[in-house]
């Protein structure tokens, strides 16, 4: 697939194996004259070009699909309408993309790449300036969340890290004393703000799920225990953790540009992947 001059993706689940893993092929793709780039968290824009550009290019998945959403940007692309295409061109434009297509992909640890590491989706966020009366919201529903009682208020459930209030809870909620600056906020704005603050308490535990560091929240990646750098979880979760942890609550994030991950290999002519635990989990 190299060899058609189409640009091919090896995909793997980290930066390490991304580096090693094209360090260790780049001799033998050099005697059949084809040229190895690798895609690395730090890289800059034009070094992510230069890496798409050739032959084969090692990267993660989060890093693929992260720069594909920001070319969606560069294109202002409809977030419904994603070109499936074997190539891209870039000629005559002002902004012109860093992927130049999706022509074949091989993904290692496909399992864990496609299912695994595949629940939340990719997002590129713009942030919104937080009102007051917003800060006040986040902190009332951490209090409130932390005065209800399960069963009798709401249930937990692990596996869906949701909560659901019972008829009591929505009671209690509604019920309960507010400030007067909440005065306008409606019945849903204070029941989904505390199922925000449930969930950030009972799914999302501190030096497991995430960091405080410089009084702010790093995420911590579930499957390598490794700090994701400039991640944030969606939905409001970051200001009910930030709520809980009593930090300063930092502005909500609307979605610029979003895919899931199945999604984003789905664009691909040619997909196909490998893992040595798919008999196992089979």
């Amino acid at each position: 697939n190299a060899l058609s001059g189409r640009g091919v993706h090896l995909v793997t689940v980290n930066d390490y194996l991304a580096r090693r893993d094209a360090d260790w092929m780049r001799p033998v793709f050099s005697l059949m004259g084809l040229k190895v780039g690798c895609i690395q968290s730090e890289m800059a824009t034009d070094e992510r070009r230069r890496a798409y550009g050739n032959d084969v290019t090692y990267a993660t998945a989060k890093e693929l699909g992260f720069d594909f959403l920001r070319d969606r940007l560069r294109r202002n692309a409809s977030p419904d309408n994603t070109p499936r295409r074997a190539f891209l061109p870039t000629q005559g434009d002002e902004r012109p993309v860093i992927e130049r297509g999706h022509y074949f992909a091989l993904i290692d640890e496909a399992d864990s790449i496609l299912i695994d590491d595949a629940r939340t989706p990719l997002i590129i966020g713009l942030s919104e300036p937080n009102e007051q009366w917003t800060v006040s919201l986040l902190r009332w529903s951490a209090r409130a969340a932390a005065r209800l009682k399960s069963p009798d208020d709401y249930s937990y459930l692990p596996d869906r890290r949701t909560a659901v209030l019972t008829a009591a809870g929505r009671r209690n909620v509604l019920l309960a004393p507010k400030p007067r600056l909440l005065d306008s906020v409606g019945v849903d704005g204070f029941l989904s703000r505390v199922k925000s603050a449930l969930i950030a308490s009972h799914g999302f535990h501190r030096d497991r799920d995430y960091m405080v560091r410089d009084g702010e929240i790093v995420i911590v990646d579930e499957s390598t225990g490794r700090v994701m750098e400039g991640r944030k979880w969606e939905e409001g979760l970051p200001q009910a953790v930030e709520a809980k942890e009593s930090l300063p609550v930092t502005s909500e994030t609307a979605i610029a540009a979003r895919v899931t991950v199945q999604r984003f290999f789905a664009q691909y002519v040619h997909l196909t992947g490998m893992t040595g635990t798919a008999t196992d989990s089979a």
